[in-house]
């Protein structure tokens, strides 16, 4: 037994809500970016079809699956979750203009999906608006190129960069508190801005764990030079 993109009917909608999504009782494209995401998160190969073995993972069909026996991508998804898209986690205007190749590794794709599943997508279910990632994946290149730290999750596909000044929907600081409060983060930053409203929202969700749940806040010395402290209320 299986489901797959273009099915209809009551098991559509049991597994749609099972994995999260609206019970629509569609199985389209949303569907098939959310199943890709469960069956990486279970350790099943993530094709977007729901076999039995996802169907079982959902609890739609009796028996589960073993976490240990996670199994690797084996290319590139183009969905990170139901409305975010690797195209956009690797976007880079630096990386276009400088002709930086920013393709990522199968580890970094892997690394994104547990930060979609866990921090970004939520972020946009909550809000039920678009959410604007100024800064995703970052190559070796990349980060070298705009002066990032050697040891930058953006570099390993752990972190986003959210801004939505000039956006509709939340402020900066609106992701920042609901992120604190509500999500299982690595590394949450208040990157500058003043002591209402970050310039933009820095945060990590470390693979495999576990989180630090570390809140810090930039900050510039009279140099020009940033530095970080402990965030505080």
């Amino acid at each position: 037994m299986r489901l797959k993109q273009g099915d209809k009917g009551e098991l559509v909608s049991q597994l749609q809500k099972a994995i999260g999504l609206d019970p629509v009782g569609v199985y389209g494209p949303k569907t098939v970016a959310g199943v890709q995401v469960f069956q990486h998160l279970k350790g099943l190969p993530n094709t977007g079809i729901a076999d039995e073995a996802t169907l079982k993972a959902a609890g739609i069909l009796g028996g589960g699956v073993k976490e240990e026996k996670k199994a690797g991508l084996t290319e590139l998804p183009e969905k990170l979750s139901a409305n975010f898209s690797m195209k956009e986690f690797v976007h880079s205007d630096t990386a276009k203009r400088r002709g930086i190749d920013n393709n990522p590794g199968l580890e970094h794709a892997e690394a994104a999906l547990e930060l979609f599943a866990n921090i970004v997508q939520p972020i946009r279910d909550h809000f039920g608006t678009s959410i604007f990632l100024s800064s995703g994946y970052r190559s070796a290149a990349l980060n070298k190129a705009i002066g990032g730290s050697q040891t930058s999750q953006h570099s390993k596909g752990e972190a986003v960069d959210i801004d939505m000044d000039g956006r509709k929907g939340p402020e900066n600081e609106d992701v920042f508190h609901y992120i604190r409060k509500n999500l299982p983060f690595d590394q949450l930053i208040w990157e500058f801005g003043d002591s209402k409203r970050p310039d933009w929202v820095h945060v990590s969700y470390k693979k495999g764990g576990p989180q630090r749940g570390q809140i810090l806040a930039a900050k510039r010395n009279s140099a020009g030079k940033t530095y970080y402290e402990t965030w505080k209320a």
